[in-house]
């Protein structure tokens, strides 16, 4: 899928917000802000996990 032409690639600087790096950890507001706007919805090969920012996008899940 992520080599997939149709999505779109996400900035390195939005894969950087974690919940360990200590920005996040401190104030995890602007982080999440750039990530609903950027890239709602985000899959982690790291974590093998999905993250969702949007209340309507968990809603349609």
């Amino acid at each position: 899928m992520a080599d997939d032409p149709g999505t779109p690639r996400v900035p390195q600087s939005v894969l950087e917000v974690t919940a360990f790096s200590p920005d996040a950890r401190n104030d995890p507001h602007p982080p999440l802000e750039a990530l609903r706007h950027n890239c709602p919805v985000l899959r982690d090969e790291m974590a093998k996990t999905w993250f969702l920012t949007r209340y309507a996008d968990i809603r349609e899940t």
